[in-house]
């Protein structure tokens, strides 16, 4: 430092004047010291990234070299910051253009670093593959070998990808260590300069090959080799918007004309607020816009009275009309473009109390312009519910943000619809029963019970209040990319890469966001079993046990609604968070990919530096050049599907082990095939819980066994005295389960039901059917059946209608052993159709194919044949049977869809639904006999 400017600019400072152009491997320093020292921050920053990564697989604590490598590294970069500032004061140095490139590789290099740590303190699996993704891939099944429907998801995945995958990684190992040695004997420094344009090469074609795995195939960009010189025509924000699609896109103009002063007003009142609980956080990129959002954020001061219902003092409305009126004629104008009311400036990954923040915020202004709403509410669900126009990893991430969104609102309005069904079925047996004369105690009992199903609606309905604003800021990011008006969408959305979109907050809703009363939405618990105490006690005076255990069906459809609230909040909260981190990260791809490569392209030195070293081994020759990298790959994609494989053991077997933690710490082949090995044994034995699991089957009806429906037929002068075929004709041809399409188009009868263990529930009539007493565990769908009874039918000679058993993509089994204080009551599981487990998310893959179609429900293709008889339904009965929902648990909730094309309806001939008695279901499952 004490050294005068020109002595430190001279690339080397012990007074041999080289020029830097004509270095050789003899003479390396050709640069200023600044960029030596910021080079290796990178280098160091970098090695803490890979340490930090290390710790996430092995599952440890993060070495306490990180936090002396951050300490060291910023004295560091203080240091050449300090001597690059005397050096530049007199004249500009040769090398500044290294130097302002050494300056990005280290802030790169630290803010990978930053999310790597983020990403080890939230548990984030390193694998990116969830506790909620079930790999539910199976191939074909000997059934004459007794078990194999029982584990054919593990031994698929086992056999047909984890073997072949280890074994591959087993042979790579050699020829990586080969190629090793015979780099290090060679002349690396020419090496490095006679394969410069080879290595520019292959660094653009990787990178664009990492991006295309983010944002999907782009037939306007090109192959991977051709992404990085088309760079300006992609952005973070809309790669993964199919925008060559003229449907995937939004006209800026129309938006505008979406928007009233309303809704301009309520969007400041939400920044003003995010800007006075968050600060810099929430600062916005631009420099106009902000001013206003800052004025907004002084017109909110706390007043001292926390009891007052309303929290803010000197907060003046007449202020926010004119703020609106600049803010819509800047944005009307053209002054600057719509997305910059919503770029915030640059905002690091969220934590939860930032998206509680933004909740508060949202809920405070929703009082404050009850007329007003955000951009994203101004767009209908089906502009954005459109699977053709997502791409990629981070496009299937979309596609399940929204599902897991939709979900939640659908199972609130479910819950409450079993709600309100369970109070009147429970009202009207009350009432039908003249024996029965209830009490101020019974009175007082019934009402506890209905308040009890009440608090948890209400809290249900909170949590899809929430729900709905995550879902909301979902689709904030959807419909930013498609906004199209002006010249050029991706670089009116380019400055939005590191900070949210449309609403200013979608890096804002992330994490935990929707943290709320986990202890209530569990299960129904204390309903039924106040439920449970109220039917007892009058149980001798009830005659009609039926007209109870009918009601009691409504409870089993409010568990369930339950706990596929609980499976959705999880799935929409990860959703975001990946999706966020996947456009961060193609941001970040992009800056790197262009550093590196400049940084190759105009090297004025010979020395070998950081990544020139990795360079080296992923070249494309023939030779030995690409052997490191390759093994590397190979390596990761065979933890993969071994980890893949121990999910379907666990999810199959119950098996709780450590076969997770010792994938993900291998570091070599031979660990992976002693821990594969060691899973092979485990599963050997074809036991669980000491029991073999058999194949089963029940048989069991729709009107009578699954929703239990009572005969009406001597009820009370002045009520509905049906019979039981007479309301179950009935609910078949109600308008209530009237399906019909986004557009209003009438579909088919989508008729609901559930499946669940009635006698461990304590709830309705299970009868002696074992699956429904619950006497069996790990019970698994393996094929499924119909049969509709009545007479006359259908207007033809036809024997049987085609229709549709539906199932949710949550379900559930019983446990074999006693589950442990960590585990859920029951094993609870779901699918997401969408994704491609096969898929690595640094690697991508070629395995298996995605999924556009986001339905909460999977589907079987059923030929139901007529009036066939119980007693032959019970035999090997396979004539139109599906095994569509195979290997996926057999609770849960269900639904039979009859679509218009096969019903008589307005005149057409078909299926008469009005004729039906009964419809029997024969559900072929394995499971083994629970331990008592």
């Amino acid at each position: 430092m004490h050294f005068p400017a020109s002595v430190l600019a001279a690339p080397d400072y012990r007074g041999v004047s080289e020029p830097a152009d004509k270095a050789t491997v003899d003479r390396t320093q050709a640069v200023g010291m600044p960029v030596v020292i910021m080079e290796t921050v990178m280098a160091q920053l970098t090695a803490s990234r890979q340490l930090v990564e290390r710790a996430r697989f092995e599952g440890k604590a993060l070495p306490a070299a990180i936090e002396k490598s951050l300490l060291t590294t910023t004295i560091a970069t203080s240091v050449a910051q300090a001597i690059y500032a005397k050096v530049s004061s007199e004249s500009k140095p040769s090398w500044a253009p290294l130097w302002t490139s050494a300056q990005a590789g280290a802030t790169q290099a630290l803010r990978m670093l930053l999310r790597e740590i983020d990403a080890y303190e939230l548990g984030e699996n390193p694998l990116g593959i969830t506790d909620n993704d079930l790999p539910l891939y199976r191939g074909l099944v000997d059934h004459s070998v007794a078990g194999q429907r029982f584990s054919a998801v593990s031994r698929y995945l086992i056999e047909t990808f984890a073997q072949p995958s280890v074994d591959t990684a087993v042979a790579s190992e050699a020829a990586s260590k080969a190629a090793w040695v015979a780099l290090l004997n060679q002349q690396l420094q020419k090496v490095v300069k006679d394969d410069q344009p080879d290595r520019i090469a292959e660094i653009k074609r990787q990178y664009g090959e990492k991006i295309l795995n983010l944002c999907g195939d782009n037939p306007e960009i090109g192959d991977a080799a051709q992404v990085y010189d088309k760079w300006g025509e992609l952005s973070p924000a809309t790669c993964f918007i199919n925008t060559a699609d003229p449907s995937c896109t939004f006209d800026e103009e129309q938006l505008l004309d979406r928007l009233s002063m309303d809704d301009i007003q309520h969007h400041i009142c939400v920044m003003g607020q995010l800007q006075l609980k968050l600060g810099d956080k929430a600062r916005l990129a631009s420099e106009d816009v902000n001013a206003i959002m800052q004025k907004a954020s002084g017109k909110f001061l706390p007043r001292q009275d926390k009891d007052n219902s309303f929290p803010y003092e000197h907060f003046v409305p007449e202020s926010f009309v004119e703020w609106g009126t600049d803010l819509y004629t800047f944005i009307s104008t053209g002054e600057h473009p719509l997305s910059t009311m919503y770029e915030l400036e640059d905002y690091p990954d969220a934590r939860p109390e930032d998206a509680q923040a933004f909740f508060d915020a949202r809920s405070l202004c929703d009082k404050l312009f009850p007329k007003g709403k955000a951009l994203q509410d101004k767009f209908t669900p089906k502009e954005v519910d459109k699977p053709h126009c997502y791409r990629g990893a981070i496009g299937e991430l979309a596609l399940q943000a929204r599902a897991a969104g939709k979900d939640v609102e659908i199972a609130n309005s479910a819950l409450q619809d079993y709600t309100d069904a369970y109070e009147k079925a429970i009202n009207r047996c009350v009432m039908a029963e003249e024996a029965l004369k209830m009490d101020a105690h019974a009175q007082k009992q019934f009402a506890g019970i209905v308040s009890k199903i009440k608090k948890q609606t209400s809290v249900v309905r909170d949590i899809a209040a929430i729900g709905g604003s995550i879902l909301s800021t979902a689709t904030s990011i959807l419909t930013a990319g498609m906004i199209e008006g002006g010249a050029s969408t991706s670089a009116k959305l380019q400055s939005g890469v590191s900070g949210g979109l449309v609403g200013g907050t979608w890096d804002l809703v992330t994490g935990t966001g929707i943290t709320v009363f986990e202890e209530e939405i569990l299960g129904l618990g204390d309903a039924k079993d106040a439920h449970s105490a109220f039917v007892s006690e009058f149980h001798a005076e009830i005659k009609k046990t039926l007209c109870f255990a009918d009601a009691e069906m409504h409870l089993v459809g409010a568990d369930t609604q339950l706990k596929r609230v609980e499976r959705s909040k999880i799935d929409l909260t990860q959703a975001i968070v990946k999706m966020q981190n996947g456009r961060r990260k193609v941001a970040r791809l992009m800056v790197e990919a262009v550093r590196r490569v400049k940084h190759a392209e105009g090297r004025e030195r010979a020395s070998l530096f950081n990544n020139i070293w990795n360079d080296l081994w992923e070249g494309k020759k023939e030779d030995h050049r690409g052997a490191v990298v390759a093994h590397g790959k190979n390596m990761r994609l065979a933890q993969r599907m071994l980890y893949l494989a121990v999910r379907a053991v666990e999810y199959e077997w119950q098996v709780t082990s450590t076969f997770r933690s010792q994938v993900l710490a291998a570091t070599t082949p031979a660990q992976l095939k002693t821990t594969l090995e060691a899973i092979k044994t485990e599963i050997a034995t074809g036991n669980i819980g000491g029991q073999s699991p058999e194949d089963r089957h029940a048989e069991l009806s729709l009107k009578d066994q699954l929703l239990q429906l009572a005969d009406r037929a001597d009820w009370p002068e002045g009520y509905h005295t049906m019979t039981s075929t007479e309301r179950f004709r009935m609910m078949l041809t109600s308008r209530r389960y009237a399906h019909f399409s986004a557009t209003g188009e009438y579909l088919g009868q989508l008729i609901p039901f559930a499946i669940a263990p009635l006698g461990i529930l304590g709830l309705g009539e299970a009868g002696t059917i074992p699956l429904l007493t619950g006497a069996e565990c790990a019970e698994k769908l393996w094929s499924v059946n119909m049969t509709l009874h009545g007479e006359k039918l259908v207007d033809s000679d036809q024997g049987y209608a085609s229709v549709q058993l539906l199932q949710k993509n949550t379900f559930y089994s019983q446990w074999c052993s006693t589950p442990s204080g960590d585990q859920q009551e029951l094993q609870v599981s779901s699918v997401r159709p969408s994704r491609n487990l096969f898929k690595d998310p640094v690697l991508g893959g070629s395995y298996g194919s995605s999924n556009t179609d986001d339905s909460e429900y999977v589907r079987a293709l059923v030929d139901a044949y007529f009036n066939v008889p119980r007693a032959e339904l019970e035999k090997d009965y396979t004539l139109g049977s599906s095994n569509e929902l195979a290997s996926r648990g057999i609770y849960g909730e269900y639904a039979i869809f009859f679509p218009k094309e096969q019903l008589a309806v307005d005149g057409t001939k078909g299926l008469h639904l009005e004729k039906v008695d009964d419809i029997l279901i024969r559900l072929d499952y394995v499971s083994a006999a629970k331990a008592w």
